[in-house]
Parts: C-alpha cells; structure tokens; sequence
C-alpha cells in the first residue's frame, strides 16, 4: 500500500510540473531586448536645390529626435538621381560630418548602378552619453557635383537607415531608434 501511495504522489508531482513548465512556455515572453526606445525623423536640407551643371551641391543630413534621444550612430543610404554624382575618387572626402555630433566615417560608398551614397558614421570613441547630440542635428554635409540638366529628389531610403544612440534607461541594452519619418529634398539643374 505505501509503495502504491508513492507511486501516486510522484505522479501527481510529474503533472504538476509538466502543466506548470507548459504554463510558462505559453505566457508570452518579453521581446524588448533590442526593442526602440526613442524617435527620430530625418531630413534632407535644403528642401529645394537649384544649380547649374558643374555647380558643387551641398546637401545636409539632418535628425530631429524626440523625447530626449541622443544619436551615437547612423547606417543610411541617401539616394539621387543621374543629373548628380558624388564628385572626385575619395567618397569620403565629399562627406564632412558635424564633428559635434557624430565623428567617426566608418564608410562612405557610392552605389553607382542606383545612385545611392552609404553613409555609416559614429559618434567618437570617447564620447560620453551627456556628449551626444538630440534635438535638432545637423549630422553631416554631403557635397555633390551637377553633371547634367534636369530635375529629381534626393530621397533617404527608409529600408536601409538605421539610428543607434544612448538609452538613458539604467540597465537597458535597447539603443535602437525608431525613424518615424523621412524628409526628402527636391533639386532642379539647369544649364
């Protein structure tokens, strides 16, 4: 009988924990690791660029954050049409980065069968979380050369921008930024 009592007490104990283990594996899990803690909208400026071929264009890339969100880095893609190019062989050299606010190019590429500059930049080594921009920033200027007559935009490419910066939740590791918005720029070249 007590071998019987034991056998029934054990199994009972085996459903509990089984129902139990598939109460847990049921309850949803956090998925806020690596979540957005912030906003930020990014612009092109000035909204509307004139020129004439040959003319060096100057654009700004700017970020507008909210509640607080100070930016440490930017992976983006701004994209242009045939009537500009980024002029000479060093891309870098036609990228100047507001050195208050990110200071360190890790790449500048030209993606000449769309048009597109990569841009990736950080903000430097020894920056500390007070040190990082928010508000309105300009993040870099980007010098461009009209090559031909005619109109188009210069437009960030949503899918492939992503925004880092310094989450001021104590022991947090989400440092993503959400970019709820692009602001794109308008250019006509004429002769």
């Amino acid at each position: 009988m007590k071998n019987k009592t034991f056998y029934i007490i054990i199994a009972l104990l085996v459903v509990i924990i089984l129902a139990g283990g598939f109460c847990l594996i049921r309850k949803k899990q956090s998925t806020s690791k690596m979540a957005y803690f912030a906003k930020t909208k990014l612009l092109v400026e000035p909204k509307l660029i004139e020129g004439k071929i040959e003319d060096q264009i100057s654009i700004q890339l700017v970020a507008e954050t909210e509640s607080g969100a100070k930016i440490s880095s930017i992976d983006t893609q701004i994209c242009f049409g045939d009537e500009l190019e980024i002029g000479g062989t060093d891309i870098s050299s036609q990228v100047e980065l507001n050195q208050e606010a990110l200071g360190i190019l890790v790449d500048a590429s030209v993606d000449k069968s769309k048009n597109c500059l990569r841009l990736v930049a950080i903000a430097g080594l020894n920056k500390k979380p007070n040190d990082l921009a928010t508000g309105t920033v300009q993040l870099a200027t980007i010098k461009l050369l009209a090559k031909t007559t005619g109109s188009g935009e210069i437009k960030i490419d949503g899918a492939k921008t992503k925004v880092g910066g310094y989450n001021p939740t104590p022991g947090s590791a989400n440092s993503a930024v959400r970019v709820t918005g692009f602001l794109n720029a308008k250019y006509v070249i004429g002769e």
